[in-house]
Order: C-alpha cells, then structure tokens, then sequence
C-alpha cells in the first residue's frame, strides 16, 4: 500500500476540518476517514438501511453457544434480534410479535420438537400476513429429517458446516434485497477461506440502494471474519460522492479489523474520484481480481 506524503496527509485533515499532527498514527487517519465519509455522504450515515433495519428475526436454539454466536452476528448486522430457547418460548414470542424470518434449530432438543415448531409457524395465519421465512439450522444431515423440515413448512435448511453462520446472514440478506431488486448489482464471492478473503464485484455505485447492498454485504463477510477484501470495479463507469462514500466505508471496515481492502478494474474515471481524498494512495489496485489475489498470496508468504 502506498503512503501518503506529509501534504496530501494535511489535505486530507483539512478535508475533515481538523488539523493534522505532526506525525498521526494509521488509526488517526482511519479516524479521519470516518469523519470525510459523514462529509461526503451525510444521508447515508444519517438515514437507517432499510435492509439493515427492516427484518425481525426470531432465534430459536437451546444450545447457548449457537445462540451467542449467531445473535451476535445478526444483532451487529444491524437485525433486530429475539431469542427463545424452547418451543413453548418461542410460540409465545410469536404470538406476540411480528417476525420476517424465524431461524429454528431442529433439536429442540429432539427432532420432533423443532418439527412441531416449524409445522405451528407455518400454519399460522400471522406467518402468511408477514410472509414469515423459516430457516432450519442442524447439525444432521439426515435426509429424510431434512425433507420433513420441507414439508412441515421451511424455506431453507442449512447445515452446522463451517462458515454455517455467513450462509444464514447471506440467505437472510439475499431475500432482504430480492424485495428492492439491487442485488444482482452487489455479487460477493469468498475467493479463499484460509485467509478469510473474499471479493464483492459491482456493476453500480451510484444508487444509494445498492451502496446499502454494499456495505450490509462488507458487514456480513467482517463479522464473519473475512477481513480482507477486493472491490472488482471494472463495471463502474464513474464514482459520485455517493461510491466514493462506500469506498471509504469498505477501507474503514478492514482497517478497523486489521485487514486490507484492494481495488481492481479501476478505469481513470474512477481513479480521479478517488484521489479526491487520496484513496488512491492508501488503498492498492490491481488490473484484475487474479492479480489482487495473487498479490495477497504474495504478502501471505512474505509473512509465514
């Protein structure tokens, strides 16, 4: 990654309204990067996603491990979250409130009791007014238990593999934005679990929907580890105030995790956009995603 010389570092201070130290620090600069995205783009940060903040989930699941791990990354992917831990428990949750989507475990704690839940929720009338989803999550693959699940009523099953979590908040996601039609213009893809990266390739960046898209996709791939990433612009044409918002809020993301954002397919158009506040410098770009990758790998064996 290139550095910023001493001028471009008190421009971008400037840029902020702040004066710069005599020698800030990389979270320094990353703290100033935050306030030139609230510069930038005020209505992004000030208006809620409405993919982020649209979807109630109710959590089913007697194991406390699962629970903690799953309403965490659920709750931090800006989803309002509630947790039963029984049937009873949770047919009274649902009584009372309204859920987009209900993830069940299917022992609770015998397969017969995550069946009933699921065949009591489907046959509700609430669930067809909500258009309710229900996802099974299990650490069964027994096939025949799998299909009961269908048949009772589910909408996906999901099996306790790795990276099970990043399939639920991907799923959720995916029919959280089908509602708004934005991502097919949002594609993310991980190119390399060992090393948690992944890619996410955008044909768009002008539209503040799919920068929502875009950075509840980033929310998903960080909290589930993959901390390094690779923006493919090669299909953005220009970058407005709006994506270059989203830019400074994809370096942010990584660097508050300790891990590298690159660039690829970026055209001149964009480049010039970019240096408006010296991204172009802090972030590296590739011609295509291959060379970012292999410049990973690259860096991966320098520090092995």
């Amino acid at each position: 990654m290139s550095s910023l010389n001493k001028e471009q570092i008190a421009q971008l201070f400037n840029l902020a309204g702040q004066k710069s130290p005599e020698n800030p620090t990389s979270e320094e600069i990353t703290g100033i990067l935050i306030e030139i995205e609230k510069r930038i783009s005020p209505g992004c940060i000030q208006t809620q996603s409405k993919f982020l903040n649209n979807a109630n989930i109710l959590l089913v699941d007697d194991l406390e491990l699962s629970v903690y791990q799953l309403s965490k990354l659920l709750t931090n992917c800006g989803y309002a979250t509630t947790v039963a831990r029984s049937v009873g428990e949770a047919l009274d949750y649902y009584k009372k409130q309204s859920f987009q989507y209900v993830i069940v475990d299917l022992f609770l704690p015998n397969p017969e009791d995550g069946l009933h839940l699921i065949d009591e929720i489907n046959n509700a009338e609430k669930t067809k007014n909500d258009e309710t989803k229900i996802v099974v999550i299990s650490g069964s693959d027994d096939k025949k238990l799998i299909n009961e699940c269908f048949l009772k009523g589910a909408n996906e099953f999901i099996s306790k593999l790795p990276d099970w979590h990043k399939k639920i908040l991907q799923h959720i996601g995916n029919l959280e934005v089908q509602k708004y039609g934005a991502m097919a213009e949002v594609f993310t893809k991980v190119e390399d679990p060992k090393n948690k990266i992944a890619s996410i390739t955008i044909s768009n960046l002008s539209k503040n929907e799919i920068i929502e898209t875009l950075k509840r996709e980033i929310q998903i791939l960080i909290n589930t580890g993959y901390v390094n990433l690779i923006l493919d612009l090669e299909k953005v044409k220009n970058l407005d105030s709006v994506g270059l918002n989203a830019i400074v809020y994809a370096y942010k993301a990584c660097s508050e995790r300790r891990g590298i954002l690159k660039l690829c397919g970026v055209n001149s158009a964009v480049n010039d956009a970019l240096s408006y506040v010296f991204l172009n410098n802090l972030i590296s770009m590739f011609k295509d995603k291959d060379s970012a990758l292999f410049d990973y790998k690259k860096e991966n064996s320098l520090n092995s």
